[in-house]
This record gives structure tokens, sequence and C-alpha cells, in this order.
């Protein structure tokens, strides 16, 4: 009796779950029917993170995440997996207005096999409204494939009225699944905007990436690395100083730096006044997920940051010295020397490239050299003693530039900020105008037989300083080929052997002069710390204290 009552009570539940069912399916079909159901609201579906007046652009500067929790439609997925779901992530660096173009302009990196059912939105605000926009994706060059990859996001104001003066100090960026506002992810960020009438207060600037050191190999980071050659940090900002720039953008990463550099950085910046640097720690793992060190998000940065600020700007490494080839002549000089001499330089040149040569660091160093420095460089060394110093000491160099693939190979690049649109490792990407051209940095006649040119000399390992890097056995292989001997080395002069040569610009450009800079400097900076008038005795800055 008892499981005939069951039975019936199975049968009488399951009618009703049926009849539910059924008139569910009915309400559904009704509802997608109907046409005079009002869509939601575009900036409504778009709006939920709370807007704040309190945002400080110092600490919103470095990256930002936007993520979501969406369904893993793919078998074969780079993404993080979590069961059936799987994290989609946007990287959100810095945004900046460019009047040239009238588009906000989003530095990010986002996943190199964008999925086509995430949509990207943006917004403003305008006497505090918000108005919407659209985002286009450009993704940049050299990616090399990797999982994450460089992308300027331009953001399009819907509504034709927003001008110049209505942008506000914030930007908001959305990342959605097929317009659906209850799976969602947005950010305020700082927006900056790039200046329409240039002061131009520096003649020249040098952008520089997170810098090198040896591998220090960490299982979460991949190779990281700590800085620790306060040697040349030394050479490169005062060579530089000594040639006409006079401004540095130094980006730091997450990679730690040693007390000596750390003093060397805060007496740059904080009393030189000549350096800045810039947050840019990496979110994700360079050279497995994300080429290099996300180096052309930093120069989209970069550029942007010095349209109407600097005359000429510079991208280069710690290990790269552009130099004339003549004494007596500085990098300004050149440049102003080219558009005194011929208006093409001065109205249609957006961009030069400089050809780069290599100095290999496992060639013999100079003995001459060594026997002339020999004085300096032991009163420095009794300031701080394990400095070395690489330019004196490493005057071979090869006789070819770039590499056997091309005399282009690894060349950088100096521009006039307001003519570029898109700004690469090796190249420009593409100028505002077509008008504005790119060009090898040519040769001047200045009279007397001589003409005046400008080299990059790059100094590094033949072997690399990164364990997976493809082009390792290209430099390898140029270095075994073309022998640094003693032989060459002490001859007098300029000599050639085979493909490499002995070049003395250093102590042509600079002699002892530079060193004695040098020396002043590191007495300037171990008196302060000694005082504690610079960072109240504070010798073990963290590298986030040092970006405060």
């Amino acid at each position: 009796m008892q499981s005939k009552v069951i039975f019936r009570i199975l049968v009488l539940t399951i009618s009703v779950i049926g009849s539910l069912y059924s008139i569910i399916q009915l309400m559904l079909k009704e509802l997608s029917s109907n046409k005079n159901i009002p869509e939601v609201s575009y900036s409504r579906r778009l709006i939920s993170e709370p807007y704040s007046e309190s945002i400080n652009e110092e600490n919103d500067q470095d990256w930002k995440e936007l993520k979501l929790i969406i369904p893993n439609h793919s078998q074969i997925d780079q993404q993080e997996k979590n069961g059936d779901l799987i994290e989609f992530k946007v990287y959100i660096y810095s945004a900046y207005y460019d009047w040239r173009i009238d588009r906000i302009r989003i530095n990010s990196l986002i996943p190199l096999n964008f999925y086509d059912r995430i949509e990207m939105e943006c917004a403003i605000i305008k006497n505090k409204n918000i108005y919407t926009g659209t985002i286009k994706k450009v993704i940049h060059k050299e990616h090399h494939n990797k999982e994450y990859v460089s992308s300027t996001l331009l953001c399009e104001i819907t509504k034709n009225e927003i001008e110049f003066e209505d942008i506000s100090g914030k930007v908001l960026i959305a990342i959605l699944e097929n317009g659906d506002s209850t799976n969602k992810s947005e950010i305020w960020i700082t927006l900056k905007k790039i200046p329409k009438n240039s002061s131009n207060n520096h003649e020249l600037s040098v952008c520089v990436r997170p810098w090198w050191g040896e591998p220090i190999q960490n299982g979460n980071l991949g190779n990281k690395q700590k800085f620790n050659n306060s040697g040349l940090m030394l050479e490169f900002i005062n060579s530089y100083l000594f040639l006409g720039a006079n401004k540095f953008y130094l980006y730091q990463n997450y990679l730690d730096i040693d007390e000596d550099v750390r003093n060397i950085i805060n007496y740059y910046s904080n009393i030189k006044n000549v350096l800045e640097i810039i947050p840019y720690a990496l979110p994700i793992i360079p050279f497995k997920q994300v080429w290099d060190f996300a180096q052309t998000t930093m120069i989209q940065d970069c550029l942007l940051r010095n349209i109407g600020k600097t005359k000429y700007l510079l991208f280069v490494d710690t290990d790269e010295f552009v130099f004339p080839n003549l004494k007596n002549y500085n990098l300004m000089d050149f440049l102003n020397l080219l558009e005194a001499n011929n208006p093409y330089y001065k109205n249609k040149v957006g961009a030069m490239w400089i050809p780069m040569y290599f100095h290999f660091l496992e060639w013999e160093s100079d003995k001459n050299n060594l026997k002339k420095y020999s004085t300096i460089e032991k009163k420095i060394k009794k300031k701080m003693e394990n400095i070395e110093f690489v330019l004196y000491r490493k005057t071979c160099r090869m006789l070819s530039s770039g590499t056997k693939k091309s005399d282009k190979t690894r060349r950088k690049v100096i521009i006039k900020p307001e003519r570029v649109l898109y700004m690469g490792i090796h190249e420009t990407e593409e100028m505002l105008s077509k008008k504005f051209h790119f060009i090898r940095a040519p040769v001047i006649n200045v009279g007397g037989g001589n003409e005046l040119s400008i080299y990059l000399h790059h100094y590094r390992k033949a072997k690399g300083i990164v364990n997976n890097d493809p082009k390792q056995r290209e430099l390898v292989n140029m270095y075994l080929e073309n022998a640094c001997l003693d032989k060459l080395l002490d001859s007098e002069g300029d000599s050639i052997q085979d493909g490499v040569i002995v070049d003395n610009t250093v102590w042509e450009i600079f002699g002892t002069h530079l060193y004695q800079i040098i020396f002043e400097h590191i007495k300037e900076i171990q008196n302060m710390y000694t005082n504690k008038e610079m960072i109240s005795g504070n010798k073990s800055l963290s590298v986030e204290e040092l970006h405060n």
C-alpha cells in the first residue's frame, strides 16, 4: 500500500515538472519574438565599476588586470584551464588621448588568440556624464607568436561632440562575453593627454627598456635576473649626457638591483634630475608568455609620454651606445647640422635608423687602453671596489654592421616623436603621415675631407644572456668566425683583421674626461649616502620604494 502511494506521488511530480517546462518554453519563445522589449542601454550595460576621483596617477602607474571566467570552447587552449572554465585576461598599462588621431590610445597586453566572443568597450567622463565608445585592436610587431602580444587599443567615443578640452582624467576599459553584462570585467585608469602645443623642454631624450643582468633561474618568473653592473650604468648615463642627451626614461620591472646601482639611480633621479624611473613590473613571464619584457608596449608608452616634450627621442638598451665617428662632435651637433644643411631632413624626415656593430664581451680587453685608463680606474676603484667598465676595454668590434642576414639587423632608431604613430623595436611601424619618412642616418660632409656619421655600438655577450634566445646560434657563429687576437689589439690605430676592427672611438671622443666625471659623481654619491642626506641613511630601498 505504501509503495503504491509513493509511486503515485512520483508520477504526479513528474507531470507537474513537465507542465512547468512546457510553460517556460512558451514564455521564452514569446519573449524572443517580442520586438517591443527595450534593449539595455549601452552605457548601463557597460558601467558598473564606480568612478573615483581619488585615483592617484602615481599609484595608477603599472599594469592592471581585466579577467573573465568563461566556458572553454576549445580543445586546445593556451589559457589557464579550470575544469570546463578558463580565465581570459587582458593587461592594461597606460592610456593617452592622442589629439593627432582623435583617439584614446590604451597600451596593453592581450592574448594572441583573442576570442571572437569577447567584446571590448571604453568610456570617458564629460560634465559628470559617461560617454561610451568602441575599441579597435592594433597588434604590434615582434610578438614571436607568444601567448600575449603588445597591443594598442584605440578607443573611439561614439558621439562627436567630445572635444580635447572635455577629456577628463580617467578612462574606463571593459571586457565582456557576447554582450553579457553579468560576466564582465572593467576598470578606470588614469588618462593622460598629449599636449597640443609643443614645448620641447628637452633636445634629446632616451627611452631604455628593463635592464639586463645575469640570469638567475626561477621557476615562477622564468629567467629572473639581477642587475648589478654599476659600471655600465655609470658609463651609459654619462656617455649620453656628454653627447647631448637631457633626459632618460628607465622602465623598471620586477628584477632586483644591487645597492650600488640603486644609489646611482637615486642620484641621477633625485639630485641630477635627468633620470625618471617608470614602474613596469610585468604580470606575466617574459620570454615564455610574452616576447622579451613586452618591450613594444614600453616603447609605445615612452613615445606617447614624450610627444611635445622632446625634440628627438632615442630608443636603446643599457648596453647600446650611439657615438659620432668624429671627435669634437656630439649627437645634437649631428642632428642640428643635418637640419641646417638640408630642408628635407627638417621637414620630411620623421625617424632615422642607426646601424649597429657588435663588441662581443668574450673578446680580449684592449691592453693599450688599460694602460691609458689605469690611473683613473685605480682612483675610481678606491671609491667603488667591484666596479668594472666596458667601453675602453672592449675596443674590438665587427667590421660589418648587423649580422650576415642583414646590415639592418639589431639597428636602433631616433625619431621626432610628433611624426610617429606607432613605434617598433628596430623600426617605425607607422608614421603619422606618408609625408614623413623613415631613413638611414646619413653621412654629413663637415669640410676638410671629413664626414660625420653616427653608429650604434652594442656591447654584449655572443652567447647571449637569455637561454631561449632563438638568435643565439647566429651570434655565437659570428664570435667564433671572427677572432680579436692580441696581435690585432697590440697594433697602433684602427687595425683590421678578417671581420674585426679595433675601434678607438671612445678614446677619441672622451679620452679620460668621461671617467673623471664619473669619479666625481661617485664621490658625491658616497658622500650623500654617508651623510644620510638623500634617503635618510636607508641604503636598501626595495624595488617598490624605488618606484615610489
